[in-house]
């Protein structure tokens, strides 16, 4: 047996196509980003202009979802959603 294989450890190859897709699915679901960093970013996760992000974050809505460090911006994008959704609803 080769060497490589031989520590419990199997080929893509190997893998059926279901073993394959549970296996894509979890390295998806760990590799999926909790923050999105910089007005761009966010202005793509929720499909609007730069200059709405802009607006949002000054009006003080988002406040919590907001982390800036060195310089730089970023933003929950779970606590974006819950304090847009708290928004909408009032």
């Amino acid at each position: 047996m080769d060497k490589k294989n031989s520590n419990n450890e199997n080929l893509i190859s190997n893998l059926t196509i279901k073993e394959f897709i549970e296996l894509s699915k979890e390295i998806n679901k760990s590799n999926e980003k909790v923050f999105v960093y910089g007005y761009k970013e966010l202005a793509d996760f929720l499909n609007c202009s730069d200059s709405k992000v802009r607006k949002l974050v000054k009006s003080g809505k988002i406040d919590d979802a907001i982390y800036k460090s060195e310089g730089l911006i970023f933003f929950d994008k779970q606590k974006i959603l819950e304090a847009l959704k708290i928004v909408k609803n009032k």
